[in-house]
């Protein structure tokens, strides 16, 4: 069971990491709505994996680092004024 709780833990931590990346990706070129949509996705890849390791200090800095671009999203959203809803774990 030990083995199959860190495999889970790996794979959400790269479902986190690859969500994130492309939702980097997306705001870059100004997909707004995806890039909320990734990062979204990447914060529950990430709480996924803090589930079964909530001290792990490279996933916690991962997670705020999401939770981070997706409210630098929402603001700016509010200065320039498009819709990409509310910043809100899921």
């Amino acid at each position: 069971v030990g083995l199959r709780v860190k495999f889970l833990d790996i794979i959400s931590n790269a479902q986190g990491y690859v969500f994130s990346r492309r939702a980097e990706q997306k705001e870059k070129e100004g997909f707004y709505e995806a890039a909320k949509s990734l990062y979204d996705r990447a914060f529950l890849g990430y709480q996924a994996a803090l589930n079964s390791c909530p001290n792990d200090s490279t996933l916690l800095r991962n997670c705020a680092l999401v939770m981070t671009n997706l409210y630098r999203l929402q603001q700016k959203s509010v200065v320039d004024g498009f819709n990409v809803g509310s910043v809100s774990p899921p």
